[in-house]
């Protein structure tokens, strides 16, 4: 793993896996817990196709109104409850 301070103005985490491991395992377990992450790119690696990922936590303070309701939309009940005062 890769660790980036700021990408875009935001604090990120930046990961490569493969693809397998990214759409069928890491997304759907971070989905289900709030935190938002999109593939930077995908290539070929030894015959796996290979991810970069950028990974963030929506509930921090310097979000606003709108990505807060963004990422409601996008988590469980019991993932939304946990980030909720």
């Amino acid at each position: 793993m890769k660790h980036v301070t700021e990408s875009y103005g935001k604090p990120v985490n930046d990961l490569v896996l493969t693809s397998n491991e990214y759409f069928n395992v890491l997304d759907p377990f971070l989905t289900s817990l709030g935190i938002r992450s999109r593939v930077c790119s995908m290539w070929s690696e030894n015959g796996q196709y290979m991810v970069q990922i950028q990974a963030e936590n929506p509930y921090k303070g310097y979000i606003s109104g709108r990505e807060k309701g963004l990422a409601d939309a996008m988590m469980t009940p019991d993932a939304v409850a946990c980030y909720k005062v």
